[in-house]
């Protein structure tokens, strides 16, 4: 039987974390630069992901008002783009 010497890091990417306070914009600009990000909270737990799709389609919806839409945070948002962490 063959032995595989992997580790728990070979299966692991980073992500950029987010804090939920930070608006659209801010999100928009970090995600120019991968697929996800973290979302943490006021003492930097991880409550959720936004992935780059949902948010830009979530944009798009808002057609005219995505504009006013990209100042309001992360939690203000309706639909929410954060999807929450499995407990």
């Amino acid at each position: 039987m063959a032995m595989h010497n992997a580790s728990l890091s070979d299966f692991l990417e980073s992500a950029p974390i987010c804090p939920q306070t930070a608006t659209l914009a801010i999100a928009v600009e970090i995600l120019g630069e991968c697929d996800r990000l973290v979302v943490v909270n006021r003492q930097k737990h991880p409550i959720g992901l936004v992935r780059a799709c949902k948010l830009m389609s979530l944009l798009a919806a808002q057609g005219k008002t995505a504009a006013s839409a990209l100042k309001q945070s992360l939690f203000e948002v309706s639909p929410s783009p954060i999807e929450p962490l499995p407990t």
